[in-house]
């Protein structure tokens, strides 16, 4: 699974060669890194922080803010 982040403030979630997307995230602001775990077919996380200072966790497809 190939995870990319875009500057139209979303996450992508794209099949193994990158030719098409399985899943499209909205996130606040545009997303500077991004941490995976797990995996994509059982239990994931992926940890966002945006450019506008939020930290994001995408979790089954939707996107949660935390407070730091």
């Amino acid at each position: 699974m190939l995870v990319v982040g875009t500057e139209h403030s979303s996450v992508l979630f794209m099949d193994p060669g990158g030719q098409a997307v399985k899943l499209e995230v909205k996130v606040p602001s545009q997303p500077v890194q991004l941490i995976c775990e797990g995996q994509y077919d059982v239990e994931y996380k992926v940890f966002v922080m945006c450019r506008n200072g939020t930290v994001c966790q995408i979790r089954q497809g939707e996107c949660n803010e935390l407070q730091i």
